[in-house]
């Protein structure tokens, strides 16, 4: 069997309410029991026994016996809850301060729309090349570099497919966090020393015009040169895995210190991420001291970000508007 409580009957209080109104408004429930009350009151009641009943089950035996005894009439009638009331405004009460110490989960940030940087350096060994220089070995160089502004963000796509180029990205950030550039064939790596030093064989590279062509390396991580100068592009995921892939189909590629040396390869490093490189040539032959003078060029009219760097250590970056555009 099931046994059933009798729900108590909620009670209408006689005493003014601090937040209320002097009266109730017109036409509202409180409004009605008092003008019943009032009626039955002063004995206007067309119907007695019908308002007692009434006005016993809103406001209760002992405040009407109240009034019948000549207390003066109500200015406000507000209900008081019943137990259920008071214990489900508890419940809400406790939940919204449970919910408050709780702390708001936080959303995940999506990653940035570029959330790499591709960088072009060139270094100088004369102020301007000549023959003599070439003969000499004194080109200077030219190379590029990525960076990813969060290493922790590395995607696991870039592990996958280029996992030197993660190690270094994901153990570094700035401007030199992944460094690689072409050479002619002149360097090995040491295992030792964990460090590529002069390689026994090496071939160097031609002056010879016709004959200029030689075995080429892509050197990576190439830390053999300090940059004069830099320019450098905010990219995409996209942007610079095709930077990679470039980079990995040069690796068997032919040096040729007029038609494809460093500059070139930096150069075009650039081009596959869709970004203007800085001008790089001189009478059609690219050079490393064409690149510094384009660098310099784009730095004194504030096009795009560009960093002069002295013998001293201190440098200067200008930020202007990025070129996007392919040339």
């Amino acid at each position: 069997m099931y046994a059933y409580q009798k729900r108590k009957q909620p009670q209408l209080s006689l005493e003014r309410s601090p937040s209320q109104s002097s009266s109730p408004l017109p036409g509202s429930p409180l409004h009605s029991i008092q003008q019943i009350l009032h009626r039955f009151v002063s004995g206007k009641s067309p119907s007695p026994q019908e308002d007692a009943l009434y006005l016993q089950r809103t406001i209760g035996n002992q405040a009407l016996a109240h009034y019948i005894q000549g207390a003066k009439p109500p200015l406000q009638l507000q209900r008081q809850p019943d137990d259920s009331a008071v214990a489900e405004a508890q419940s809400q009460e406790s939940s919204q301060t449970t919910q408050a110490r709780e702390p708001t989960p936080s959303k995940k940030s999506s990653p940035p729309a570029k959330p790499a940087r591709l960088y072009i350096h060139t270094d100088i060994d004369v102020p301007k090349i000549s023959i003599r220089a070439l003969q000499e070995g004194a080109v200077g160089h030219a190379w590029v570099s990525l960076e990813w502004k969060d290493p922790k963000q590395v995607p696991e796509t870039v592990e996958k497919r280029f996992p030197k180029h993660a190690k270094f990205l994901k153990s570094s950030r700035g401007p030199f966090a992944d460094p690689f550039g072409f050479w002619p064939y002149m360097w090995q790596y040491n295992e030792a020393i964990q460090e590529f030093v002069i390689a026994p064989d090496r071939v160097g590279y031609s002056t010879n015009p016709f004959k200029s062509y030689v075995k080429g390396q892509v050197l990576h991580p190439d830390r053999k040169h300090s940059p004069k100068a830099s320019q450098s592009w905010d990219i995409t995921e996209g942007e610079a895995m095709r930077v990679m892939e470039y980079a990995e189909s040069k690796k068997n590629a032919k040096y040729s210190v007029f038609f494809f040396n460093c500059t070139t390869f930096a150069k075009e490093a650039v081009e596959a991420a869709g970004k203007k490189p800085p001008s790089s040539t001189t009478a059609g032959i690219a050079y490393p001291n064409a690149l510094y003078e384009g660098i310099l060029k784009n730095y004194r009219a504030k096009k795009g970000t560009t960093t002069l760097y002295q013998s001293n250590g201190q440098q200067t970056t200008v930020q202007g508007s990025d070129e996007d555009a392919k040339k």
